[in-house]
């Protein structure tokens, strides 16, 4: 609950925080000249987060996560090559070396 409560404060908090710094500043008495431009922007801005919601859902949910890497990254993995060890089988089989076991 936290992983997907976390990616969507901090969309509100990013979006919204410059916009309400700049609201507190002008009801303090900065003049609205300052940052006018921007102030508007931003407004206009705080409509979109909703939009955005989404894409900052989605990095939280596993399935999705997934379902998304593949979706983005349609290309395959290259296969990787392994060596193959060959193996050495014994002809005859119930033959002993006796010169390794010491002539028992």
């Amino acid at each position: 609950m936290a992983a997907q409560l976390l990616p969507i404060s901090a969309l509100y908090f990013c979006i919204s925080f410059p916009t309400m710094i700049l609201y507190t500043a002008y009801s303090a008495g900065v003049p609205r000249t300052v940052a006018a431009d921007y102030f508007s922007n931003s407004i206009l801005l705080c409509f979109w987060i909703i939009l955005f919601t989404p894409f900052a859902i989605v990095p939280s949910l596993p399935e999705w996560r997934t379902k998304c890497t593949k979706i983005f990254l349609f290309w395959r993995a290259k296969r990787r090559v392994n060596p193959e060890i060959p193996l050495t089988t014994r002809l005859t089989v119930g033959r002993i070396n006796r010169a390794a076991l010491g002539r028992q």
